[in-house]
């Protein structure tokens, strides 16, 4: 870890080792953030990844694969953060990231009555993702709203299936297009939030000949907390998909 500029600028490099059915993976990456003002800072980061398939996709019955092969390869992602506030009664902040992955050897489940894990060869994932929140507090209460976005595209570079179609499509089942949106108070030690959910169209074919339509759900937290020394009592009580949307 090297920082500089009175901590302004810090750099962080690692490595990390692996031991799987024998064989040895070093996972390396190095990520570097840098606070031009109190409000404002970027970052970046660059990592070697790799996934073994999970006893379910190997074993599942029916429709696991034990020909699977491990996911690997690897992942860029640059941001900033752009946080301020007024005597912390009024704090806002918005954070972007545009990320990079390429991975070989994807895996994903997709097929008709059974469903089984496949890997794709080469997988090319980037977009961007956004966090947006204000937050507003008046005596006892604090209230807040946020936004949060993402934008992804998922394509096939190269298929182990020759003439499928699926050369630069998306890949099945992930959407181009997510949002969530929120909305709550605390007070005392009540918490409300409500959380509407914006899911967009996905593919499910690998030529993207067919896709789902995008949908919306709405959910509803309450919570409750109290301390009951030395103990922390805590009830919560959710609903989901309070609009009762079919998708």
């Amino acid at each position: 870890r090297y920082t500089a500029f009175k901590e302004k600028l810090q750099v962080a490099a690692n490595l990390r080792g692996e031991i799987i059915n024998e064989q040895s993976i070093l996972l390396p990456g190095i990520n570097a953030a840098y606070s031009f003002t109190s409000w404002l800072s970027v970052r970046g980061n660059v990592q070697r990844t790799y996934r073994n398939p999970t006893l379910n996709e190997l074993y599942f019955d029916p429709g696991g694969n034990e020909q699977l092969k491990p996911e690997q390869g690897w992942s860029k992602d640059v941001g900033y953060t752009v946080k301020t506030s007024t005597t912390n009664r009024l704090v806002f902040l918005h954070d972007l990231s545009y990320f990079d992955r390429k991975i070989h050897n994807w895996i994903i489940w997709f097929g008709g009555g059974i469903w089984t894990p496949h890997n794709i060869a080469t997988v090319h994932s980037h977009g961007i993702e956004t966090e947006n929140n204000l937050q507003y507090r008046t005596g006892k209460w604090t209230w807040h709203i946020g936004l949060n976005t993402a934008y992804v595209l998922a394509t096939t570079k190269s298929s182990n299936a020759p003439n499928d179609g699926s050369i630069g499509k998306q890949i099945p089942y992930t959407p181009r297009y997510n949002g969530q949106a929120n909305i709550g108070f605390n007070y005392g030690a009540f918490h409300f939030n409500y959380n509407h959910t914006y899911t967009g169209y996905r593919f499910v074919t690998v030529d993207e000949s067919q896709y789902l339509l995008p949908y919306n759900t709405g959910n509803i937290q309450l919570l409750y907390g109290k301390q009951l020394s030395p103990f922390r009592v805590q009830v919560t009580a959710q609903s989901n998909n309070v609009w009762d949307k079919q998708y």
